[in-house]
């Protein structure tokens, strides 16, 4: 959490613009962004937006032109006047945020060359961005930062699975409890599978945060710490690589 506080920063010279969370499938990327925007929506008056780019789905990957016409249309332009080209779409739609205060989450994002033409230039907007890839293009040219996020290491993954079911009934049932840990290789969904999970739909909304309740986030997403399992080849001095800790909220992952 405090490293996507660097987004939010009261000094605007130390103010992130971009951040891109990545790691390994079910690590919880997209648990963690949602449980921040809903955390931090009354940092960002004018709303949220928020969409599934599909990068790594079986579902067809959201096109640049697609995201930039549904983000439209949710900051107000007329469905009729919308523009066919996705550059005059991009110049429009970073004309419309340009005196605005928003978060837009884009989530699953394939590559760099993906996102590029849906963050905005105004500097009161944070883009938050969670994907399998490094992005590395991103953090070089685009001046994004980097939060790497890795697997629970097995005392935390004891940790959330205690938060999730209870300290009493891990301690009652401690080997199982650890096997549990093992057989999950550290990812903390499976351990916490007992809570909800969340299923998030592609959504806009640049007046009201989407519903974002901290019930449906991952456990391991309420604090954030320091750790030092590589996640792929070593990356720039903006890179901060985190382990989850146990604690918060149960069930979803990225």
């Amino acid at each position: 959490m405090r490293e996507l506080d660097a987004l939010v920063a009261p000094d605007p010279a130390a103010r992130a613009h971009v951040m891109a969370v990545v790691g390994a499938p079910g690590v919880g990327k997209t648990a963690l962004a949602k449980h921040w925007a809903h955390t931090r929506r009354e940092r960002f008056e004018d709303g949220q937006l928020f969409v599934d780019l599909r990068g790594h789905s079986p579902l067809p990957t959201l096109r640049p032109g697609d995201v930039l016409a549904q983000f439209l249309r949710a900051l107000g332009a007329p469905p009729g006047g919308l523009p066919a080209d996705e550059d005059e779409a991009a110049a429009l739609y970073r004309t419309l945020l340009a005196d605005r205060r928003m978060l837009i989450v884009l989530d699953n994002a394939r590559d760099a060359e993906q996102v590029r033409p849906l963050i905005p230039g105004a500097r009161g907007c944070a883009v938050v961005i969670t994907s399998r890839s490094r992005l590395a293009g991103l953090v070089a040219s685009d001046g994004a930062h980097q939060l790497v996020l890795d697997v629970l290491d097995p005392e935390e993954g004891r940790g959330l699975l205690a938060a999730t079911i209870g300290e009493s009934r891990v301690a009652a049932e401690e080997e199982a409890a650890r096997r549990l840990v093992r057989v999950c290789g550290g990812l903390p969904s499976p351990s916490g599978s007992p809570g909800p999970t969340c299923s998030p739909a592609t959504s806009a909304s640049p007046t009201t945060a989407p519903p974002y309740p901290a019930t449906t986030c991952s456990a391991a997403c309420a604090s954030r710490a320091t750790g030092a399992r590589p996640y792929g080849p070593p990356s720039t001095s903006r890179t901060t690589r985190s382990r989850r800790r146990a604690g918060g909220c149960s069930g979803c992952s990225a």
